[in-house]
């Protein structure tokens, strides 16, 4: 159990980094898209 939440705050940036970048880019695509 320990091994898992320790996995999971480990890995918790690189998605925070990972959803930022998709979002970002998803806003962009719908900006251009719309203008």
């Amino acid at each position: 159990m320990t091994n898992i939440m320790t996995s999971t705050v480990c890995l918790k940036p690189f998605f925070m980094a990972f959803f930022h970048g998709f979002f970002h880019f998803l806003h962009g695509f719908l900006s251009s898209f719309f203008l």
